[in-house]
């Protein structure tokens, strides 16, 4: 018979512990305002975590150094405004930690500097690596949103439930790619999983394919897209990986958790979405329908 454990409210087999998940949000001086309303969205539909299935963490993820001048008065606006932001949602929440990638000018330039904020994450080592006491993260940009409640405990459920995985998101659902898909120029990116997806923290192989990436695109004066590097190399790029794909392929996973469309909605489409697809608790649109 297996035994059954209730840790932070999800019943888990075998006596295994829930993950500790944490909810990376990326925001930079420019954007600040636009996070803030973002994260001030987290709790329009009602309570985030009715179930109290699991109290999540939240890492708010500045691209320069919040510490050094001259962001450091930044720093206390930024630290109060999104603390402030967070109130109605804090009981969802274990913790709140604001922390840097410390990008330099060089490596910050639009709209490299995003992709580098990511990377980040994974580069840093030792005590200064941001997601050495996480398990999985959400990588939720300010134009992620939640549209229906109780997204929190969902979220919490979505990675007990389906762990473990290296990446799980969104293929892109709209319809801008519709002629890209016939291109077989397109073929090897067209399928990705979008960036605003759930991850893994600390397994060695994604860590090291991770490094793989932001060493090459940096060594060769570029960035691409994260989530397309990744994708390109380790995924549709199989062909030049087939024996190691073989064990990973199955930990890219797509969900309908949230879905990725990248551009605002017309009206009434979402209680479309949520009919057809009542397991989607997020939406990636874009700045304006955010």
């Amino acid at each position: 018979e297996h035994r059954a454990k209730r840790q932070r409210g999800i019943t888990l087999l075998n006596g295994t512990e829930a993950p500790n998940i944490a909810i990376v949000v990326p925001f930079t001086q420019h954007d600040l305002q636009k996070v803030v309303a973002a994260v001030d969205r987290w709790s329009r539909l009602g309570d985030p975590c009715p179930g109290q299935v699991s109290s999540l963490n939240v890492l708010f993820w500045f691209n320069r150094d919040l510490a050094r001048e001259p962001w450091t008065t930044f720093a206390q606006v930024a630290e109060f405004s999104l603390t402030n932001a967070l109130r109605p949602v804090r009981h969802c929440v274990s913790s709140i930690k604001f922390d840097s990638a410390k990008l330099s000018d060089k490596e910050d330039p639009y709209p490299f500097g995003a992709s580098n904020m990511w990377y980040k994450l994974y580069v840093s080592e030792g005590d200064r690596d941001p997601l050495r006491t996480y398990d999985y993260f959400l990588w939720a940009e300010q134009d992620l949103m939640p549209v229906k409640t109780g997204w929190m405990d969902a979220l919490a459920t979505e990675v007990a439930t389906h762990r473990p995985f290296f990446m799980r998101g969104s293929i892109y659902r709209g319809i801008n790619l519709d002629n890209a898909v016939k291109d077989p120029e397109k073929a090897n990116w067209v399928t990705h999983i979008n960036g605003n997806a759930l991850y893994t923290c600390n397994d060695i192989t994604f860590r090291a394919m991770v490094k793989s990436c932001y060493y090459a695109q940096t060594s060769q004066g570029e960035h691409a897209s994260f989530d397309l590097a990744i994708w390109m190399s380790f995924v549709s790029g199989y062909m030049h990986t087939w024996k190691s794909y073989q064990h990973y392929a199955h930990m890219f996973q797509y969900t309908a958790f949230m879905q990725n469309y990248g551009y605002g909605l017309p009206a009434g489409s979402l209680a479309q979405i949520l009919e057809m697809e009542p397991s989607t608790f997020m939406i990636h649109g874009d700045a304006e329908s955010a």
